[in-house]
């Protein structure tokens, strides 16, 4: 099912391990944040060799 999935594929080796990161949006002081820096932060991430990145919902 999932055999042509490129991310899933990058997630889940088989006999290895895929670490993820959680990112977190910035303390924010009004009711919406301004998601500053999520695409820096994401690709030093993926420098870094995360391999999925997770975000929290508004």
């Amino acid at each position: 099912m999932f055999e042509h999935h490129q991310t899933y594929q990058r997630m889940y080796k088989e006999g290895e391990l895929t670490l993820g990161l959680h990112i977190p949006l910035e303390n924010f002081q009004s009711k919406t944040p301004t998601m500053a820096n999520q695409v820096e932060l994401a690709q030093a991430a993926e420098g870094y060799g995360f391999t999925t990145l997770w975000r929290r919902s508004c």
